[in-house]
């Protein structure tokens, strides 16, 4: 009887507010458990890590680096996007066994986790880029998609031919080119999570695609990181006059206080200008005066009566 470590680096070290069931753990997990080894759901505070015969670490987030206390050695097996930036296929037997919430539910889960593991129980929880559909169910209502930045794939038009079915992508989506986007746009439309655009567009691309559960990065180049501001500012006055929210990330930025209030000015729907939205504010009105202070043309924007 072998005893079986699996170890969740998004779970314990992850820095997402909202924790992820990872697919092929719990797929792993099963493959032991019904073999009849013991299989441990790791945790951090686990200090006798040679007691395993085998340790398989899953790491679905390529920006979260390896904790220091984790040392790879010759019984530790690496899976995820986050270590190879693409998925590997399980051994066919392993991909053939369904997943269970067993290991997540050895710990003491908040009610919005519960909920969602209850949800992806009775409905679908599938990974594209390996083809694993063995936890899909044809009566799903909601399918669950596994995949870190789905959007990347090329498969995703399997997910639109069902009209019926919504689409809950557990990681963020990201579309890096605009062929993908326009190619797998009506997506948005069903889908639980914005698409984060990350390739080069305009003031028109924004117009144009209102209908989209899309959001938007303020400036996507430092070269034209001025006009970048104006397209989104100009872009937000038009939703507003429609009574629509304008979706806004911000970035790395040095205004990153000014960035946020337009954040949420974007998103507010009510027709109202940007410096009226700040000049009941004496913090707010703070951070207004000191982004336009040198900068006339944008102060008369921002003050633009919708």
């Amino acid at each position: 009887m072998a005893k079986i470590g699996v170890y969740d680096l998004d779970w314990h070290y992850g820095f997402y507010k909202k924790k992820i069931f990872n697919l092929d753990l719990m797929k792993v997990f099963n493959y032991y458990w019904k073999k009849g080894d013991i299989v441990n759901f790791i945790s951090p505070q686990d200090s006798d890590l040679n007691r395993y015969s085998a340790i398989y670490y899953f790491k679905d987030n390529p920006n979260l680096k390896l904790p220091n206390k984790i040392k790879i050695t010759s019984n530790s097996y690496l899976r995820g996007y986050g270590f190879y930036n693409c998925y590997k296929s399980l051994r066919q037997d392993v991909l053939d066994t369904p997943p269970t919430f067993m290991p997540y539910e050895f710990l003491e889960l908040p009610k919005t986790m519960e909920y969602l593991s209850n949800s992806i129980k009775k409905n679908s929880y599938i990974r594209l880029e390996t083809e694993d559909y063995s936890f899909y169910k044809p009566d799903s209502k909601i399918i669950y998609i596994a995949d870190y930045n789905a959007f990347r794939l090329d498969n995703l038009s399997n997910l639109l031919n069902d009209k019926d079915v919504k689409y809950y992508f557990v990681w963020p989506i990201i579309c890096n080119t605009e062929e993908h986007y326009e190619s797998y746009k009506e997506l948005t439309k069903k889908s639980n999570r914005r698409l984060q655009i990350n390739f080069t567009f305009d003031y028109n691309f924004i117009l144009n695609n209102k209908g989209y559960n899309n959001i938007y990065p303020i400036y996507q180049r430092e070269e034209t990181k001025e006009q970048d501001l104006f397209n989104i500012v100009n872009a937000a006055i038009s939703y507003k006059k429609e009574g629509l929210p304008l979706f806004l990330m911000t970035g790395d930025s040095d205004n990153k206080n000014f960035y946020n209030q337009l954040v949420v000015w974007a998103r507010y729907t009510k027709p109202i200008s940007f410096y009226d939205f700040c000049s009941t504010d004496e913090k707010k009105i703070k951070i207004y005066n000191a982004a336009t202070l040198n900068n006339l043309e944008l102060n008369k924007l921002l003050r633009t009566k919708i």
